[in-house]
């Protein structure tokens, strides 16, 4: 640009004499680009992507390590450490190394679920050394700190959309740094989202996978090559945020506090950036050594008026607008006709609600359910659970204000339901045929008197509303009695 308006003054209107300066100038950075590659001893797709794409690090070697020189940042497979580094004209670091999947690596399996694979994972030195310039410079990216030492899990999601959902979810819950930690949010080193599965080996078991599977994760071999995508995460080892939730581990009246409104103190942080849950099974929801809830997986979350069905109705923690993908309605032509419309989220947090509702259920009863959790038949357990819980069984199917009986769905009268009074779970324990729960024991409130026990129930029947949006909110519930 300084060469053509030099043009410009010297020669008005000299077309040819810009044209000239342009190609010399072009040459010269040409030159320049020839004795940057050579310097580092790169190759010739190096050289193209300088000239193609700007200056581009080339990472054909596992082990190169940045350097600063003349401002610019150059990947130098001989330096064993970090050189010195020389200030930009921003003060930040160029050109950082991105991590990838093929980076990491893998230990031992430590668990499976339906949709994860958790195997314990080793950074890389080259990614510690360039965390530690990024951290004194305070530009780290990651959601926390790491080093050499610390206990780190990759999820690996074999449906890469869970996988998505969870980064996303994540980095919406992480938008405030401080906000994520005081709510115990799970932290985050790095994470990938839909990429091809370096290990898939083809339908036919054919196709030679780019990385060999290690050979301590047999136990989930067929889990992973048969899978063309998938989706990771990098995060703490799970073990280390909290022991995993289970019956009997609140003992006292202070514990239970203590977790119930942590657990709505998260849900109501999470549904302000419009986060759910959606997933509060025993195996996600965990208690620290503190007795706070952690939530350590968030790879379901939904937001508003996406279907809603769930695929698995007559789980307990599955409410019951997510039981069925479509429920008639009917038209607003005045014909009474009535046409089957998909259940959609009509609100961020109802759902999540329902499923406290369960697990504080679980921890009063140790453990009780309105009906048996392997029953499988959802028409069935949505059956009894309206006949338990009572009251109004219209939910609201969409934003545009359509509504479905719920009742009338399974055979029930809806307005004989409505003056059903809300009992306690009838079914107590998991094995067939089930033991009635007593309405007399509460394990964990029996030395604390009637009015306290009055007030978990009603707490209690505040969250089991069978329609959605007659359930509270979590920020409504912090305010109930039981918890003050």
């Amino acid at each position: 640009a300084n060469y053509a308006n030099l043009a410009i003054m010297s020669v008005p209107h000299s077309r040819t004499v810009i044209v000239v300066l342009a190609i010399l100038v072009f040459v010269q950075d040409i030159l320049l680009a020839i004795f940057y590659a050579d310097k580092i001893g790169t190759n010739n797709d190096f050289f193209n992507k300088f000239l193609l794409l700007g200056y581009e690090e080339s990472r054909n070697d596992t082990e190169m390590i940045p350097i600063v020189e003349n401002k610019l940042t150059l990947w130098n497979q001989s330096s064993p450490s970090l050189a010195q580094e020389a200030e930009t004209p921003q003060d930040t670091v160029q050109n950082l190394r991105e991590l990838t999947f093929n980076d990491l690596i893998l230990g031992e399996h430590i668990s499976s679920g339906s949709c994860n694979i958790a195997i314990e994972v080793k950074l890389p030195d080259w990614w510690h050394q360039q965390q530690k310039v990024l951290q004194q410079k305070n530009q780290l990216p990651s959601y926390f700190p790491v080093d050499e030492n610390t206990d780190l899990v990759v999820k690996i999601a074999v449906f890469p959309d869970w996988g998505d959902l969870e980064m996303r979810a994540l980095r919406k819950l992480h938008a405030d740094k401080d906000l994520a930690e005081k709510h115990k949010i799970m932290p985050f080193t790095w994470g990938a989202e839909t990429f091809d599965n370096p290990f898939y080996e083809g339908g036919d078991g054919k196709e030679t996978p780019q990385r060999e599977l290690p050979k301590q994760l047999t136990k989930v071999r067929m889990k992973l090559v048969g899978r063309k995508a998938i989706s990771a995460l990098v995060v703490p080892n799970l073990d280390s945020l909290g022991q995993m939730y289970g019956m009997g581990k609140l003992k006292t009246l202070e514990e239970l506090h203590r977790f119930m409104r942590s657990l709505f103190e998260t849900l109501e942080y999470a549904n302000s950036v419009g986060v759910n849950n959606f997933d509060m099974t025993g195996d996600n929801l965990r208690v620290d050594k503190n007795g706070t809830a952690i939530l350590i997986d968030w790879n379901r979350m939904h937001v508003e008026d996406e279907d809603i069905y769930m695929g698995a109705g007559g789980s307990p923690i599955i409410p019951p607008e997510g039981f069925f993908k479509e429920v008639p309605v009917v038209k607003n032509d005045g014909s009474g006709e009535t046409i089957m419309k998909r259940v959609k989220q009509t609100s961020v947090g109802s759902y999540d609600i329902w499923s406290v509702g369960i697990r504080f259920a679980n921890i009063l009863f140790q453990p009780c359910y309105w009906v048996y959790p392997g029953s499988g038949n959802k028409k069935y357990s949505l059956k009894e659970i309206i006949r338990s819980t009572g009251r109004n069984t219209e939910i609201l199917v969409n934003k545009e204000g359509d509504k479905s009986d719920l009742a009338t769905l399974v055979g029930l009268d809806s307005e004989e339901v409505a003056q059903t009074p809300f009992r306690l779970p009838i079914c107590h324990g998991t094995e067939m045929p089930c033991k009635p729960c007593s309405a007399k024991s509460f394990p964990v409130l029996d030395s604390n008197g009637t009015q306290m026990r009055d007030k978990a129930l009603d707490l209690l029947e505040k969250m089991m509303h069978i329609a959605p949006q007659d359930r509270p909110t979590a920020k409504e519930l912090l305010e109930h009695p039981f918890l003050n």
